[in-house]
């Protein structure tokens, strides 16, 4: 037989189907989703028609669409066709449609920008009804620049200790000293002179962390090697105390160096943002390399387009790991169909609370932020409906081998009356014996 089944994502019916499914079997279904915007969604199979256990008939699932990663863009050259530009290669890489009005929306959302907007750009809210602050976006790509406005200065200093990402990177435009006085107070580096290798010598990078993010596409079996790219030229640098050497050149000279800034991360490139001193942007490692980097200063180093939410069961206490930085935080519970619930996080960031209803759950901060976006169902032993074999049953009854165990405990008494009874018992059919005996002597003709 079949039964009918309806799908619905966000509380709208998607389609609605014929299954094949015999009793007792097991069925699979095929969920193509269409394209959803940034965010917590839902999802509900359902039955339609319903049957006697209605419980079982719908099961429900979350899943959180990441936003994007906001990225500027800095370009310094004017006047020069798009693939001249500095930022040519960082735009294809991070977004192979950029300038394309049709293009859809992908991992990363990157702007362009003259260095004298930097500050204007970063500065805006997110958006208007934005309830912080926050900059609109999340990683800013400089490359090499001559000369960088007061007011960026101050306002990339701002960006990176509030949380963003700054990627940095060498050229023959970066004046040395400038650059040094400008992110003294960001990044632990002490940039030098140029140095340009031997003609047919080409420096290769060499030992680079195969546990960071940024170079952890090359960990991977088939996942390539940055080793592969040709360096001619690069700067000499003094990593500080603090500094994190990421990568190295052949000959032990950092290429790649960051650093945490309050609460943000900074990036280091020792080359250039184009081809100018290396042809990395023109090897296929180039991209995941830069897209690994863009997204680990984003804080963002999970490349899923979709995260499956949590789940739990009812009848079960569900417990919600909020962080200790939510230690004591303040919570509301929505549930369907019942008033929403106050929920206070513990001294280790925990919120329990008892799953009583199947359903989509939602978890809001003390804003009213959705904080996260779970499911409950029942359980699935609910809807198996497989009868207990013999032998299942079997082993569950309790067999005795003694008679007793066939009439109720001192239903005849103890030993000692037990014997007595038996006594009687003979006694009466000894009587009933003669007696019979004497009746039938009297009555044979």
């Amino acid at each position: 037989g079949s039964v009918s089944t309806e799908f619905r994502l966000d509380g709208k019916v998607v389609w609605t189907r014929a299954v094949p499914l015999p009793s007792g079997g097991v069925s699979n279904l095929d969920l193509v989703l269409p394209k959803l915007s940034p965010g917590w969604h839902d999802a509900e199979v359902r039955l339609k028609g319903g049957d006697a256990l209605a419980a079982d008939d719908a099961r429900h699932a979350t899943f959180l669409v990441p936003p994007p990663v906001r990225v500027l863009v800095v370009e310094n050259r004017t006047g020069v066709r798009s693939f001249e530009e500095q930022s040519f290669f960082v735009l294809a890489a991070l977004d192979p449609f950029f300038g394309a009005t049709n293009a859809g929306a992908g991992r990363f959302v990157v702007e362009q920008t003259r260095p004298e907007g930097i500050a204007a750009k970063i500065r805006a809210r997110r958006s208007a009804a934005a309830a912080t602050n926050a900059s609109p976006f999340d990683v800013v790509v400089l490359p090499a620049l001559k000369t960088l406005p007061p007011e960026a200065v101050g306002a990339l200093a701002t960006f990176v200790k509030a949380g963003g990402g700054l990627f940095l990177f060498g050229g023959d435009s970066l004046a040395s000293s400038r650059f040094n006085a400008e992110f003294a107070g960001l990044l632990p580096l002490q940039v030098d002179d140029t140095a340009k290798a031997d003609e047919d010598l080409p420096w290769h990078i060499g030992d680079f962390d195969r546990k960071s993010p940024v170079f952890g596409v090359f960990a991977m079996e088939g996942g390539g090697t940055p080793a592969i790219a040709d360096f001619t030229r690069r700067h000499a640098v003094q990593p500080g105390a603090t500094a994190v050497i990421l990568a190295r050149f052949d000959d032990g000279i950092p290429f790649l160096v960051g650093a945490n800034a309050g609460a943000g991360r900074i990036l280091f490139a020792n080359t250039s943002a184009d081809t100018a001193w290396t042809d990395w942007p023109k090897h296929k490692s180039f991209v995941p390399w830069l897209c690994a980097s863009t997204a680990f200063l984003a804080g963002r180093t999970d490349d899923r387009v979709l995260e499956s939410g949590r789940e739990f069961v009812t009848g079960t206490e569900a417990v919600i790991q909020a962080g200790v930085g939510a230690a004591k935080s303040a919570f509301t519970l929505h549930r369907p169909e019942v008033p929403e619930t106050n929920l206070n996080a513990g001294a280790d960031g925990a919120l329990a609370f008892e799953a009583d209803r199947p359903g989509i759950h939602s978890l809001r901060d003390d804003s009213g932020r959705e904080w996260l976006r779970f499911a409950v169902n029942v359980p699935s032993s609910e809807s198996d409906l497989t009868a207990m074999n013999a032998a299942d049953a079997g082993g569950r009854v309790v067999h005795r081998d003694d008679a007793e165990g066939s009439r109720p405990a001192g239903l005849f008494g103890s030993d000692r009356q037990r014997q007595e009874f038996w006594r009687l018992l003979l006694l009466s059919a000894l009587v009933l014996l003669f007696a019979e005996t004497l009746l039938s002597n009297r009555t044979t003709a």
